[in-house]
């Protein structure tokens, strides 16, 4: 049976995860604002994230998520020194159908190290153990960073959205991934 309980913190090797906190707001946005170029190429919420009330907002709106258990979103940091460095959730989560997709971004100074593989294996570990049987990894064919991800965590390509949403005013597709608690 699944369970609808989640843990605000979750350990890794060199990562944690934790569930958002109001008062992070201002550090999340001060990422989001660094790496706003980065981030714009494939995530079209960035366009939206223009000040520390945006991030309180998006915190406020995972927190209510949490509570309906539709979402369970995380800000991850580093064991050693406790830097912020991005976020990661199940998102899109279906107990009734026991799947949940996985979304992340990551501060582009901490990108290269293997950090969101790292958290993405940690929540999926989290996932796989409280009874979920599918889980997916949605990117932009262009995102190789995020694509990667998935093929290094054993992802299988189910196949690709055509031409599904628009970002910066150019349509785009989507690759969809997915794992099995029995790969």
């Amino acid at each position: 049976m699944i369970s609808k309980e989640f843990s605000e913190k979750i350990k890794g090797k060199r990562i944690y995860l934790e569930k958002h906190k109001l008062n992070s707001a201002s550090l999340m946005y001060s990422v989001i604002k660094q790496n706003r170029d980065y981030l714009a190429e494939f995530l079209p919420w960035v366009q939206y994230t223009n000040s520390i009330s945006d991030s309180e907002f998006f915190i406020k709106t995972t927190h209510n998520l949490w509570q309906i258990n539709s979402a369970f979103e995380y800000a991850i940091y580093l064991h050693d020194n406790k830097q912020y460095i991005g976020n990661i959730g199940a998102i899109n989560v279906s107990f009734e159908n026991e799947s949940s997709e996985i979304g992340y971004w990551i501060d582009s100074r901490y990108s290269g190290n293997g950090y969101m593989t790292e958290a993405v294996k940690v929540l999926e570990k989290y996932l796989f153990k409280n009874g979920f049987i599918r889980l997916e990894i949605k990117c932009d064919p262009d995102n190789l960073k995020s694509k990667n991800i998935a093929l290094k965590r054993k992802y299988q390509l189910d196949g690709c959205l055509r031409s599904n949403y628009i970002i910066n005013d150019t349509r785009r597709d989507t690759l969809i991934f997915s794992k099995l608690n029995t790969d």
